[in-house]
């Protein structure tokens, strides 16, 4: 694939400015394997087929770092072979690959952080943004450098660009367009004191898609953190937005006495626009035998048709050890995704996406764990029928015992 061919560059120009400055430095390497069987109801998250089966997985996966006293480099690369038993046109070779770098000078920093992912539409897009259409392979491949600047100890302005390009492999369903992302931000933040940190960030976001919609999302937000005590933290993100949706005329009705006659074509490009809100609110409790997490927010990210999307998310998250070997945790989440614009080639969506997924574990060994897990699904449309999954898994991990290379 060209795209990981040039993410391989990247990465290994990353590793080579490291290692410039690390002639003594080492290696660390966490590899481990997960091997899942489990029961899907509903595969595509669509009623009209509604297929089910059992499937298998494998994933190997492996982490790897390395430090000096001026850079830093880590990372996880990961592979996983998806098998379902009564759907084998479903069947998944999947694989991810993420790295972050950091290069420390006298008041600066400069950052490097790639990835590349390939999964399906119903994975990592179906938890961004809370929809589903189909079950189509998607690559996304992310490029994310940024620079620090340390006025003094207490406060830092950061530079960050992010260019994004998501591809979709589908022959058939012509509704799924590949888009690239460009995103831009400033943040300016200070720590007010050992407590409390504050920030303001303002950025723009540039989407440009296959079937020439181009979109352009623009924010101002002001953020604050407070650390209560030990065990109790809360931050908050407030800001404005701006979106504008650019796009080619279509075919405009020619009615009479409300009765269509008939179309014409409209030459040039129309454009749309709206204001709103964003925000981000989270607050984390630890407690003698776990913890818990509540989060809040609301964004605007690309669809798989070009069209920018508000989505609002709230979501918990809830850990408890019953004792050293056993541990459980359930995550709620509800995810609320509507259309920032009203245009003819962006039509309403309004949709509501709930997750429960409770999960128990059972540390065998130092290195060896087992999990039973299960997972529930439902959208909700405004105007449209109501897609329900439910999956259970049996996970087995093994976590070899960190490696050291030395060169």
């Amino acid at each position: 694939m060209k795209e990981y061919s040039v993410f391989s560059c990247l990465y290994l120009l990353t590793l080579a400015t490291s290692t410039t400055t690390a002639s003594a430095a080492e290696w660390k390497i966490e590899p481990a394997l997960q091997s899942r069987v489990g029961y899907d109801d509903n595969i595509t998250m669509q009623s009209a087929s509604n297929i089910s089966s059992a499937e298998i997985d494998i994933t190997p996966t492996a982490k790897f770092s390395r430090e000096t006293a001026r850079s830093s480099l880590s990372g996880e690369i990961g592979l996983n072979f998806r098998r379902f038993l009564d759907a084998a046109e479903f069947n998944d070779n999947n694989a991810r690959l993420g790295i972050t770098s950091l290069y420390r000078l006298e008041k600066a920093e400069m950052s490097l952080d790639l990835s590349a992912l390939k999964d399906t539409t119903l994975d990592s897009e179906l938890d961004q943004t809370g929809l589903v259409f189909d079950r189509i392979p998607r690559l996304s491949n992310s490029i994310n450098p940024g620079w620090t600047w340390n006025f003094d100890p207490l406060t830092r302005m950061t530079f960050e660009y992010t260019y994004t390009d998501v591809r979709y492999r589908s022959t058939s369903n012509t509704a799924f367009v590949d888009y690239a992302l460009q995103n831009g931000q400033l943040t300016v933040a200070r720590i007010l004191n050992e407590r409390s940190t504050t920030s303001l960030t303002a950025g723009q976001t540039f989407s440009d898609s296959e079937n020439n919609i181009q979109s352009r999302f623009t924010f101002l937000q002001i953020g604050a953190s407070y650390r209560f005590s030990e065990i109790l933290n809360a931050s908050v993100v407030l800001g404005l937005r701006r979106t504008r949706t650019e796009f080619d005329n279509a075919a405009v009705p020619v009615l009479s006495g409300g009765i269509p006659l008939g179309f014409i074509n409209v030459p040039g490009r129309s454009e749309t626009s709206s204001n709103g809100s964003v925000f981000s609110l989270s607050l984390s409790k630890a407690f003698v035998r776990g913890d818990i997490s509540l989060s809040a927010s609301r964004d605007v990210t690309n669809t798989i048709s070009g069209i920018l999307v508000e989505v609002t998310r709230i979501s918990s998250d809830n850990r408890y050890n019953f004792s050293e070997t056993l541990s459980g945790d359930l995550g709620l989440s509800m995810v609320h995704t509507q259309t920032t614009d009203q245009s003819p080639v962006s039509p309403r969506l309004d949709t509501r996406y709930f997750t429960v997924t409770p999960h128990i574990q059972l540390s065998l060994s130092r290195f060896f764990r087992i999990s039973v897990s299960y997972r529930y699904n439902k959208q909700a449309r405004e105007n449209g029928r109501d897609e329900v999954r439910n999956a259970a898994y049996l996970t087995l991990t093994y976590q070899w015992p960190k490696i050291a290379v030395s060169r």
